[in-house]
């Protein structure tokens, strides 16, 4: 919206630039005296010439002069803040007035062919792991050192676009753009095109490091944080409004991440993509209705691992959409490796019939048996509960997790032994919650029953209740 409007004001101004030429020019023709009327006035025919008169000719007063209107050069409008697409017009005028560098993500081959004005051909090191300093030598070879940057590609190197966004963003640099449609956008506006490979001289690095990548120990100490969000972004393919759960995501997830799909909003390539639509999805992801995504977040990105295209793909969605984001290059493998971080695991009613035979068996070792956690309120709990679960409603959970823990289950390994947490039915956000509060209190093994009492009565399994007179659990 922000993009269009831009554009919007650049044409009023063409328009209106081009009616002031309009009116200039038939003002200057209705003021100006035709050849007869720039000679003395003629007599009246037949008179003869006046010659020798003493009666002095009126004087003619002059015509006033005409004031020239004032046209002020067009410039293009500056995007607003935020705006990652720009189109060609905008960008051919920055690049005539060097007030921005263009970088050619494009293959040798194809930028010999030819390339923008001034445009430096930028192939940074492999994905694994280049570190700012790595990248910032490359810049200042290039002759890149800050101002206004303009990325452009071609069809079917959106990831090398994004990368590289990412990148240039993590080095330090806080104007960066990419050009929507890319060299082919360019050329269907029959723009300039040179091949000569532009002199640059090394600059001095002068921009602040930013963290556009986020470290595991990062993450760690990110994950159910206030004012950041984790956007798991490994399934692709499905939408829907009842918070469906996407198969990877619900074979592990990070504490508190939400999954996104990020192949839903649009090409990065093409730049066909509306930020809008980006921010209205993002603030509805999840069973949320009470407490709704706040799009001022900061949205930390994770894919499969490094070579996963979606986490970076992602981020330049979120960026144009004008949000704060980070990614976990590392993503989903490096958290999950060796059972080193806590991990959250979706799981249907079946498995959690089967752990609670399994924690109930005489030769269970205490230290493994599977945990069931309740997380209604007592009055609820009182009238129907699974069978084996402990109650704690999440508000008193809280304040006493520790100490739940160790009256229910002393002699628990908060590293391995399954911990069950569910809730009335898949729209309740207390199991997310309680995750992310296991998450932080050194459990690994997570489980989120997210049907809940509702799916445990659709699939016709007992539920056990308390007598009237029992204490609130």
């Amino acid at each position: 919206m922000h993009e269009a409007s831009w554009l919007l004001t650049m044409r009023f101004n063409v328009l209106l630039a081009t009616a002031c030429l309009y009116l200039l020019t038939a003002s200057s023709c209705a003021s100006s005296p035709s050849p007869r009327s720039a000679d003395k006035p003629l007599s009246p025919p037949g008179t003869p010439p006046m010659t020798g008169s003493t009666v002095p000719a009126a004087a003619t007063p002059a015509a006033p002069a005409t004031a020239m209107p004032v046209v002020v050069p067009l410039t293009p409008p500056t995007p607003p803040p935020g705006t990652v697409y720009v189109d060609a017009t905008w960008a051919q005028q920055r690049l005539d007035k060097a007030e921005a560098v263009a970088i050619d993500v494009r293959t040798q081959a194809h930028y010999a062919a030819g390339h923008l004005s001034g445009a430096r051909l930028l192939n940074l090191p492999a994905w694994q792991g280049p570190a700012q300093e790595t990248v910032r030598s490359a810049l200042i070879k290039a002759g890149i050192c800050g101002g206004t940057v303009i990325l452009y590609g071609e069809a079917g190197r959106g990831t090398e676009l994004a990368r590289t966004f990412l990148l240039l963003e993590e080095a330090g640099l806080s104007d960066v753009h990419v050009l929507r449609g890319g060299f082919a956008a360019w050329q269907r506006e029959r723009l300039p095109v040179e091949k000569n490979v532009p002199a640059v001289k090394p600059c001095t690095w002068a921009a602040p490091a930013r963290e556009a990548m986020a470290s595991r120990a990062l993450v760690m100490e990110s994950f159910g944080k206030r004012g950041v969000e984790l956007l798991d972004v490994r399934d692709q393919g499905w939408v829907g409004s009842d918070y469906i759960a996407p198969p990877r995501f619900s074979a592990g997830h990070i504490p508190s991440a939400l999954p996104f799909d990020v192949t839903h909003f649009g090409d990065v390539a093409s730049g066909e993509v509306d930020p809008e639509q980006i921010r209205a999805a993002v603030a509805t992801l999840g069973p949320r209705d009470k407490d709704p995504v706040s799009i001022h977040s900061t949205f930390l990105l994770y894919g499969e691992g490094q070579e996963d295209p979606r986490a970076v793909e992602g981020y330049l969605l979120v960026r144009a959409a004008g949000l704060k984001a980070q990614v976990f290059a590392g993503g989903w493998k490096e958290w999950s490796a060796e059972g080193a971080s806590p991990v959250v695991r979706i799981v249907e009613a079946a498995e959690v019939v089967r752990l609670m035979e399994a924690a109930r068996a005489p030769d269970s070792v205490p230290s493994t048996r599977a945990m069931l956690v309740d997380l209604r309120e007592p009055w609820d709990f009182r009238l129907a509960y699974l069978p084996g679960a402990q109650g704690q409603a999440l508000r008193l959970l809280k304040k006493s997790f520790d100490e739940f823990i160790q009256q229910h289950w002393p002699q628990v390994e908060r590293r391995t032994a399954p911990l069950i947490f569910y809730c009335y039915g898949r729209s309740c956000v207390r199991t997310r919650e309680a995750a992310v509060l296991a998450g932080r209190r050194g459990f690994h093994n997570i489980l989120w029953f997210r049907e809940g009492v509702d799916g445990w009565r659709r699939e016709g399994l007992p539920l056990l209740s308390l007598p009237r007179d029992h204490g609130t659990p």
